[in-house]
């Protein structure tokens, strides 16, 4: 939640989806959220702290009935989620864009997990590279269209350097696998 909260950028699952309520309502996360969006913060912040409060009492109450639900086999699960997704979906846009939309992307990401790609990181970059692409074109402006200027901020050097360092070890193991199934 925090990285959510003070940078814009979703720390896993849950937060993703709340990241993507807030672009749906045209708040953007990032250093600014805090400082004006008080309300929200302020509001997620009792929210956890009562959901928490109540999960304490009404959730040990609960804790048998949820064993049943886990207990359900997942051919019974998969249809009812789909359902009640597409069935949403429709219920928010009043339109067929709506369930469209889910049954391609979720075609889109089955692909992707069959075929190794991470799911997660895609969502961050469909709710983040708006924000990114942005920010880019807003440098590019101050810097007349020249792209330079990257050589002369001793931090975009370090942080491009980090993106490139996190392609190594990708590339060192697809090496070593070539050499592997070459012997």
């Amino acid at each position: 939640m925090l990285t959510l909260l003070a940078l814009g950028l979703p720390g896993g699952a849950g937060t993703a989806v709340l990241l993507g309520a807030f672009a749906m309502h045209n708040i953007t996360g990032g250093p600014r959220f805090i400082r004006e969006n008080t309300d929200i913060v302020y509001a997620l912040i009792l929210g956890n702290m009562s959901q928490a409060l109540l999960l304490l009492f009404i959730g040990t109450g609960f804790i048998f009935l949820a064993g049943y639900v886990v207990k359900l086999s997942l051919k019974l699960m998969i249809p009812v989620v789909m359902v009640l997704s597409i069935v949403g979906s429709y219920a928010i846009t009043g339109n067929m864009v709506g369930p469209i939309t889910v049954v391609a992307t979720g075609v889109i990401g089955w692909l992707m997990r069959r075929y190794g790609y991470p799911v997660s990181a895609t969502v961050v970059g469909l709710l983040v590279g708006g924000m990114a692409e942005g920010e880019l074109v807003r440098s590019l402006q101050i810097s007349s269209g020249d792209v330079s200027f990257i050589a002369d901020r001793p931090i975009t050097l370090a942080l491009l350097a980090l993106l490139l360092l996190s392609f190594v070890p990708r590339i060192v193991k697809a090496i070593h696998n070539r050499r592997r199934a070459a012997i």
